[in-house]
């Protein structure tokens, strides 16, 4: 006794492949044939994981940073209406004056810290913070950063904000 096919096991459709040569099973005419993708191979997890794997490859780390933010990030704007305007304003907590340039700032992502500088010949103020002396300095060693940083500068609870020259620096 021949087994059934499996559709008629299941109780489901059954697809079947048609080739060249076989004719229509209830008019007799020749049938044109077509291709039958598997249903496994355009959906589920598998496909899901191909597609991420994919994206990382041709995003590069970047792509894997925004998903799971781990890791330390680089940004850089020319003005503070750019830095402002973008997906990052939070992280300078209003520190930036309207007429900062050069702007850079590096984040590590999983351990919220930051340190960012810009250029400004305006004088920091803020009235959430008070002048001190810098005991600690950031611990995100930015290739940007010099090799000493005055001493003196605003204390802003865990902000940390120091002037040489018309160069600003900031980091918690």
């Amino acid at each position: 006794m021949a087994v059934p096919p499996r559709a008629a096991r299941s109780g489901t459709a059954h697809r079947t492949t048609v080739h060249p040569t076989t004719a229509h099973p209830t008019t007799g005419r020749a049938v044109v044939p077509r291709a039958v993708v598997p249903r496994a191979a355009t959906t589920g997890p598998r496909t899901a994981l191909l597609v991420a794997a994919a994206a990382l490859l041709l995003g590069g780390c970047g792509t894997l940073q925004d998903i799971v933010q781990v890791g330390e990030r680089e940004f850089a704007f020319d003005t503070a209406a750019e830095a402002t305007q973008s997906p990052e304003s939070f992280r300078f907590q209003g520190f930036l004056p309207e007429d900062a340039t050069d702007i850079r700032l590096v984040t590590q992502l999983d351990e919220d810290e930051t340190v960012f500088r810009w250029s400004s010949p305006t004088q920091f103020r803020s009235e959430h913070c008070e002048e001190g002396e810098a005991t600690l300095g950031p611990r995100i060693d930015a290739d940007w950063l010099p090799a000493a940083l005055p001493g003196e500068g605003h204390l802003c609870g865990t902000w940390t904000v120091v002037r040489d020259g018309e160069v600003q620096y900031a980091w918690n």
